[in-house]
């Protein structure tokens, strides 16, 4: 496994010179933000107390959400 540290020691040895910018994003709610297509949305429904109901955006877990986020 490709150590952490590192990762953030490599750029700053190659570019001594420039500055750097580290930052962190949360993207935990990402696919939240993308409609999905009515025949799509077939496949993402879920069961909450006896009830089922169509999700209308990409859900965490499906496993093409992170595809389809990364082509938009």
């Amino acid at each position: 496994m490709h150590d952490f540290g590192q990762s953030f020691r490599d750029p700053r040895i190659a570019c001594q010179n420039i500055p750097l910018l580290l930052f962190k994003d949360d993207v935990s709610s990402a696919f939240l933000n993308l409609p999905v297509h009515p025949l799509r949305q077939l496949r993402q429904i879920v069961c909450v107390d006896g009830h089922f109901y169509t999700v209308g955006r990409l859900v965490f877990g499906n496993r093409a959400s992170p595809r389809l986020w990364c082509a938009v």
